[in-house]
């Protein structure tokens, strides 16, 4: 694999040093020799701000190209960027994760490689002090709300936390739902197949029906714990 076949979507809030942190933690990820460009699009809400009169280009070993989206919507945003972006794999994140210097996301780039079928993947999202985060789920559905109402949900969302802490989970690749948008990677043939997000989302579960509609299209959708990413949340 060729490193110009990996781009970086971030979306930046107007907290452009949280952008900086994460292109800090790539630049030193042991992989940051597969990223050929990150794409800051600036969405200025709900803190009006502009990425470029904070971060350096030139400062990085990939190149960073800056993208201003007026609608504010992380679809949109999304979007926006993509449609700026070479890579034929479409790292698509928040700007409040970093990556880990302790753990290579390139398994997340040859499993879409080497199974032509898979359109999205992610990794196990973690807080800064390293305990589990919700990082996949399921569609809305009369279980789910039923579940949700009982509290059953929560009940689940600890056990795994406790499961986690003990590295009770599983480690190997497993079709979910959907990913958490906070940090997915697509593949850009299944990003162009399902038109990119859709704008009628504003914010929140844009990447639940993004995901939807990959399935419904025939592509899979794969979580791998055995990568992890660090998310502020």
């Amino acid at each position: 694999m060729t490193a110009n076949t990996v781009s970086i979507i971030t979306i930046n809030y107007g907290k452009a040093d949280l952008v900086n942190n994460f292109l800090i933690s790539i630049q030193n990820s042991p992989d940051s020799s597969l990223i050929y460009e990150v794409i800051i699009v600036d969405n200025g809400y709900p803190e009006k701000g502009d990425s470029r009169d904070v971060i350096n280009p030139f400062s990085f070993p990939f190149r960073i190209k800056f993208v201003q989206n007026p609608e504010c919507s992380y679809a949109s945003g999304v979007n926006r960027g993509v449609a700026e972006s070479t890579g034929d794999f479409l790292v698509i994140a928040n700007n409040d994760v970093e990556l880990l210097p302790n753990y290579s996301f390139r398994p997340l780039i040859e499993h879409l490689e080497q199974n032509p079928h898979v359109g999205i993947v992610g990794p196990q999202q973690i807080y800064p002090d390293g305990s589990w985060q919700r990082s996949y789920g399921s569609f809305p559905s009369l279980k789910e709300a039923i579940m949700s109402l009982t509290m059953l949900d929560s009940i689940w969302n600890e056990f795994r936390r406790v499961a986690f802490h003990h590295n009770w989970l599983a480690k190997y690749p497993k079709k979910v739902d959907y990913i958490n948008g906070a940090f997915m990677v697509v593949r850009r043939s299944c990003f162009d197949d399902l038109g990119g997000f859709d704008e009628g989302y504003t914010f929140y579960a844009e990447e639940a029906d993004f995901c939807w509609r990959a399935w419904k299209k025939g592509w899979k959708v794969i979580f791998i714990p055995s990568v992890r990413v660090m998310h502020l949340r």
